[in-house]
Order: structure tokens, then sequence, then C-alpha cells
């Protein structure tokens, strides 16, 4: 009996030691995995504060050309209505007085009658190209090339 005791204490120490050996190794792995999840979860933070800090910026400069854009539009309405009136006020009213000028003596007096003719032409072009019809009333004297 002695001898089989002697077996099975040489299996059982056998069996531990095998035992120790894969615990050993499995200590081993699992400090290495414990080190790998300590180091991925640093980058998961470092990305996440990444991504939370662009998150951020993206907000701020979405507000930023918004109110940029808000901005541009106002001051493009304010320019429109400064033109619109330069237009009422000054530019169509003499167009208007030149347009109203021409005159068969003004033409007879012109030392070159296509030119006097042709400035006439250039006028009502400018006259048109402001649409000052839409600001004036009184619709000048038709011009043409030829008079």
């Amino acid at each position: 009996m002695q001898e089989r005791e002697r077996d099975e204490l040489e299996t059982l120490v056998n069996a531990a030691s095998t035992l120790m050996d894969r615990v050993t190794v499995l200590a081993r792995d699992e400090g290495v995995q414990f080190t790998e999840l300590a180091r991925r979860s640093k980058q998961n933070r470092i990305l996440s504060v990444i991504s939370i800090t662009g998150l951020i910026l993206d907000v701020i400069l979405s507000i930023a050309l918004a109110f940029g854009g808000y901005q541009l539009q106002h001051l493009t309405h304010r320019i429109d209505v400064s033109q619109t009136t330069t237009r009422q006020k000054a530019l169509c009213p003499m167009y208007q007085v030149f347009l109203d000028s021409k005159s068969a003596a003004g033409r007879n007096a012109a030392p070159d009658p296509k030119k006097y003719d042709h400035a006439f032409v250039v006028i009502k072009e400018g006259y048109e190209a402001l649409n000052c019809d839409e600001f004036i009333s009184g619709n000048p004297a038709p011009v043409s090339s030829a008079h």
C-alpha cells in the first residue's frame, strides 16, 4: 500500500506542479492583460477628450459663423438701403435732368451731332440700368440714336 500511496502522492505532486505552472502562466498573462487594459483605457480617455474638444470647437465655430452670417446679412441690407436711397435721391433725378435737357437746339449747337446723340443714348442706358422708372414718376423723353 505504501507504493500505491507513493504513486498517488507522486501523481498529486505532479498535478500540483502542473497546476502551479499553469497558475504562474495565467498570472503572468493576467499581468500583461491588465497592463494592456490600462494602456487602452488611457488611449480611450485621450480619444474621448479629443472628441469632446472637437465637438465643443464645432459648436463654438457654428455659433460664430451663424452670428457672422447674421451680421453680414444686416450689413448687406444696410448697403442695399443706402444704394437705393442714393439712386432715388441723387442719381435718378440727375439722369432725368440730363435726359430732359435733350433738344433740337442743343443738337444743332453741338460741334458733332452724332456724339451729342450718342451721349444721350449712354445716359438713357445708365437711367435704365439703375431702373430709375421705379423711382421717378415722369418718364424722360425717349432717346434714339437718330434724331
